[in-house]
């Protein structure tokens, strides 16, 4: 009888918490409520193709989205403005992706694009690049026109909006296949190698999570929405607030 009040009580907790999310996605754009949606529009992005897309390369030369095909492609999405989280980002991608190697360039590819079209150009993407010591034969760095980029933005799954001089974002870069499918999505600005590379240095094919692996998808997804960046400290901290939102919900 206890353990099942105590499943019945855990399943009624949970669907109302996935009640509040549900009226989240629905409601009014708080920050909360943008945190669910940019997630919500990041997974189901997932099995979806990318559209080809006109871009302009870090040397402000045209080219297509499709161009960039044929074999996997860690895909990134930044504003060149930012003083906080798309530099860490993009560090730290660039320290995981470089430790493949000889396969990066070969077995798979990057792109970066900036979202802001009245700050980001291609002198500053390209800035972005020589900051990181990237190969455009490996690692491209592009803008476009607003439609453009908003569209593959939503075909990745990342969801953003301008708000002031700053956007918000969820941090994270999205894994394609040499297709165009959208294989993964990673989460956080301190991106790994063994988050990134066994999607995609073996030709593309969807390696499936362990048990393991799930669990540590979903807790990084909690953290992701449970923390707040810390300008001060360039770190992130719990929102405390919305933890205790979430506990109180589950209590009662």
């Amino acid at each position: 009888m206890i353990r099942a009040g105590f499943i019945k009580a855990f399943l009624t907790a949970f669907m109302l918490v996935v009640i509040i999310a549900d009226a989240s996605f629905a409601g009014i754009l708080d920050d909360k409520d943008f945190g669910l949606l940019a997630m919500k529009a990041s997974e189901d992005a997932v099995g979806r193709k990318a559209g080809d897309y006109a871009l302009f390369d870090e040397d402000g030369k045209p080219f297509m989205f499709s161009a960039l095909l044929g074999a996997p492609l860690v895909v990134s999405f930044v504003y060149t403005s930012c003083g906080h989280s798309c530099p860490l980002v993009v560090s730290h991608l660039s320290k995981a992706l470089n430790s493949a190697g000889n396969d990066f360039g070969v077995k798979f590819r990057a792109l970066t694009v900036g979202i802001d079209p009245k700050d980001d150009t291609p002198e500053k993407m390209k800035a972005l690049g020589k900051k990181l010591s990237a190969d455009s034969g490996k690692w491209r760095f592009a803008v476009g026109a607003p439609a453009s980029v908003e569209r593959l933005a939503r075909d990745m799954g990342f969801f953003y909006r301008k708000r002031g001089d700053d956007y918000d974002h969820l941090n994270m870069v999205t894994l394609l296949s040499g297709e165009g499918t959208v294989l993964k999505q990673v989460y956080g600005s301190d991106l790994k190698a063994e988050d990134i590379l066994p999607y995609i240095s073996g030709g593309g094919a969807l390696t499936a999570l362990s048990v393991k692996g799930r669990v540590s998808a979903v807790i990084e997804r909690i953290k992701l929405l449970c923390y707040t960046y810390d300008e001060k400290t360039g770190t992130y901290k719990p929102d405390y607030t919305f933890i205790v939102m979430m506990v109180f919900g589950a209590v009662i």
